[in-house]
């Protein structure tokens, strides 16, 4: 049998964070969600994720900051940015914060797997945890 992906989705809009939930639910993925960044380096601490899917317009701790804490404390995790910003300077800023893919809202549901890293750094990050032998047996 198959381990399922786990990744933590980073998003204060309850209504995108809830069709993201449903979404990756249903393409087989664990979800666990964070309303802000703060709340999502708690959760980072706490379990073991294979990527996090982060919005940059957050209240608080906005999403390049958070972002660049995450690939500090956890460098090999994948971060894939969900933003409205489409401008060039966005994006190579959220690529210099450490992230590994960046997906601009609106997007369709279906470019999740296809359309950005999920699918290809998710299996590349388990494998570098296992060979590390980390697993703390819970989801995000």
């Amino acid at each position: 049998m198959e381990q399922r992906s786990n990744v933590l989705v980073v998003e204060d809009d309850a209504g995108i964070r809830q069709s993201l939930f449903e979404t990756l639910t249903a393409l087989g993925f664990l979800i666990g969600e964070a309303g802000n960044g703060e709340e999502a380096l708690v959760r980072l601490r706490m379990i073991d994720c294979d990527a996090v899917l982060l919005d940059i317009n957050m209240p608080g701790l906005g999403g390049i900051e958070t972002c660049r804490r995450i690939h500090h404390s956890y460098p090999r995790l994948p971060i894939i940015m969900l933003t409205v910003r489409d401008e060039e300077d966005d994006k190579v800023e959220a690529l210099d914060a450490g992230a590994d893919d960046y997906l601009t809202k609106p997007f369709q549901f279906r470019e999740l797997p296809r359309g950005c890293a999920l699918r290809s750094v998710v299996p590349r990050h388990r494998q570098s945890s296992l060979n590390r032998g980390s697993s703390s047996g819970m989801s995000c």
